[in-house]
């Protein structure tokens, strides 16, 4: 981070969820099945913000989400489920893992899915646009 304007520096490719820098904390949020994975990466930010700025010490965030549960409204892709509630804590070590409360597991899913479809119709859209490009101008216009 830019500590003159709080902004990312361009060059500084490793990017927290979470970056402290009044207490310089670092977190990963993480869902609680890839929260293990989640240290790896605190350890890699660790590295690099302390190499980055010398006379800092960073290190992984205590913070504990203040509420057990958050409701999530209006997820896109999830017609007639007004909300999901989430549960979010401090697995430790920086990381702060999130789980779904009550939800049935088709709807994860049901997401991933929609994200998969989204991104389909991104790549043929960009595939079309470019064909569309390469055309000469008179095939454009019928000739």
């Amino acid at each position: 981070m830019d500590e003159d304007t709080g902004g990312l520096i361009g060059d500084f490719v490793l990017k927290p969820d979470i970056l402290d820098l009044g207490n310089n904390t670092v977190y990963e949020v993480k869902s609680l099945k890839q929260a293990p994975f989640g240290k790896a990466q605190v350890l890699s930010y660790l590295a690099a913000l302390n190499l980055r700025y010398p006379g800092r010490i960073f290190t992984p965030g205590r913070w504990n989400p203040e509420a057990k549960t958050y409701n999530i409204f209006g997820l896109p892709g999830l017609v007639g489920i007004p909300v999901i509630t989430i549960e979010a804590f401090n697995y430790g070590f920086g990381v702060i893992a999130w789980d779904f409360v009550g939800v049935p597991e088709w709807i994860p899913v049901f997401v991933a899915i929609g994200e998969l479809v989204a991104r389909g119709i991104q790549i043929y859209n960009a595939r079309v646009a470019q064909e569309f490009a390469a055309r000469p101008a008179f095939a454009l216009l019928g000739f």
